[in-house]
């Protein structure tokens, strides 16, 4: 099993903890081949604390502590740097440049919350159907073409009740867009993980994702997919965050990436914005 992951946070945003270098050296203990650096986007026209990093100074912090990571550690673990991100259209040419300067070198989308305009974010939860919302966002975010794929889109179960028809009829709608517009949706594990870390028993009951429902309707969907960390602490990267995912890709009948089809997909989205 090659064992890697895209979705990598670090201290900056405020509610992720240990040093970067920490995060790399349990991948390479544990045997990773790949660790990608994906901490919450940092805007210069925006400030979110311990939501997002801010960016003065954290932005140029961040891109030089990874790439120096990069390059220390170049034998040893394949090492990137990238973001998370909402999506707004008002967005859209700051990502495009982020992409073609190479300061990033991918984006996922990671929609928690709705944006409005280019300086307010809303909570789905107070916005009245918000979770039909949620799945339009993302959607318009999949048509941009500038991301590698869509992190947790179960975070749906924060705005939905799972046992309603209409719920799984919206996640149809996301994974049907995820086929048509040809953009994996991650398993996301970080909340079974962070149980587990806590010595919870039965650590893979009572998280709001990786949802049954969610991942039982988007298989028959046909929706490609990337399993995801998620990781906040250096002791999130690890293999039986992985192997959990995998257990999910079998249960569900999921059609799992391989790590050289993810970079494609990075590589492709390059070259279209340039």
């Amino acid at each position: 099993m090659d064992y890697y992951n895209f979705h990598t946070h670090t201290s900056r945003c405020g509610h992720a903890f240990g040093e970067d270098e920490e995060y790399v050296i349990e991948a390479i203990k544990c045997g990773f081949s790949l660790l990608y650096f994906s901490d919450h986007i940092m805007f210069p026209f925006f400030s979110q604390p311990r939501i997002r990093g801010t960016y003065d100074p954290d932005f140029k912090n961040y891109l030089e502590s990874i790439n120096n990571l990069k390059e220390k550690y170049k034998d040893k673990l394949d090492i990137n740097v990238g973001f998370e991100c909402e999506y707004h259209v008002g967005f859209d040419l700051y990502y495009r440049d982020l992409l073609k300067s190479g300061d990033a070198k991918y984006l996922l989308l990671g929609q928690h919350y709705h944006v409005p305009n280019n300086n307010e974010m809303i909570n789905y939860e107070k916005i009245e159907n918000g979770k039909a919302l949620y799945v339009e966002d993302i959607i318009t975010a999949m048509k941009s073409g500038l991301f590698t794929y869509v992190c947790h889109p179960d975070q749906i179960t924060y705005y939905a009740d799972k046992r309603d028809e209409e719920y799984k009829e919206l996640v149809r709608k996301l994974a049907r867009a995820s086929v048509k517009y040809h953009v994996p949706l991650e398993l996301n594990v970080s909340k079974v993980e962070n149980n587990r870390l806590k010595g919870i028993e039965n650590y893979i009951e009572f998280v709001a994702f990786p949802d049954d429902t969610f991942w039982k309707v988007a298989s028959e969907e046909g929706v490609e997919v990337v399993i995801g960390l998620d990781a906040h602490k250096p002791e999130n990267v690890n293999r039986i965050g992985i192997e959990y995912g995998l257990s999910l890709v079998k249960k569900y009948g999921l059609k799992l990436l391989t790590k050289q089809q993810v970079l494609d997909r990075i590589k492709a989205i390059q070259n279209s914005v340039k």
